[in-house]
């Protein structure tokens, strides 16, 4: 489902990088790096409209109130056409925080320096913490559910994973693998994965 509530900041909706290095499957075993990316959209963040279905996370259908029901009928009885009502406008850059969609539009803000982590469209998760302490929000327990969520996730795949290793490798701590997690917190501070990506790219356009 979409995630209608996130959390913001200053106003914009953002999601995290993780990188997450598996070691092993059976018995598993995973490190989380303690840093990462916070990526922001570039538009300042608006709900979607009911006018982007593709955004709705229920297909629930909208009751019209009696007042209105009242009106257009008493329009149409009357020969007078129903006013039209002017679409919401629905900007799709206030939703996407994918750094290789963002940077191509004109709000993007690169990183001009390593050093200024909480600057532009691109924080380093340090910054992220910092931010969310100014608002009395408590890092520790957002880290704490974002563990979680990865080891869960994790365990989800580790009987596939483990009986295709076993198929290919007679012992135990052959290879490796480095996923990138996709992470964005709703209103409640609750995490929820978005994607994750087997062997991300680690290349940068900018210092940071």
């Amino acid at each position: 489902d979409y995630i209608a509530k996130p959390l913001l900041l200053n106003g914009f909706k953002f999601d995290m990088r993780l990188y997450v290095l598996v070691t092993s499957f059976e018995p598993l075993r995973a490190y989380l790096f303690e840093d990462g990316l916070a990526r922001f959209a570039t538009r300042q963040y608006s709900p979607p409209p009911p006018s982007a279905p593709s955004f709705n996370s229920s297909t629930t259908a909208t009751t019209i109130p009696s007042e209105e029901r009242t009106s257009k009928h008493e329009a149409k009885d009357a020969g007078l056409k129903e006013p039209k009502k002017k679409p919401a406008k629905f900007d799709a850059m206030a939703h996407i925080t994918n750094v290789s969609i963002c940077k191509h539009d004109a709000a993007y803000v690169p990183n001009a320096s390593a050093e200024a982590t909480g600057e532009g469209s691109k924080w380093t998760l340090g910054a992220l913490w910092r931010k969310l302490r100014t608002q009395d929000i408590d890092p520790e327990n957002v880290q704490k559910r974002i563990r979680d969520l990865v080891l869960k996730t994790l365990i989800a795949a580790q009987p596939q994973i483990a009986s295709k290793y076993c198929g290919r490798f007679r012992r135990r701590g052959a290879c490796f693998e480095l996923f990138g997690f996709d992470v964005m917190l709703d209103e409640t501070l609750s995490p929820w994965i978005i994607e994750v990506n087997v062997s991300p790219d680690l290349s940068a356009a900018t210092p940071l």
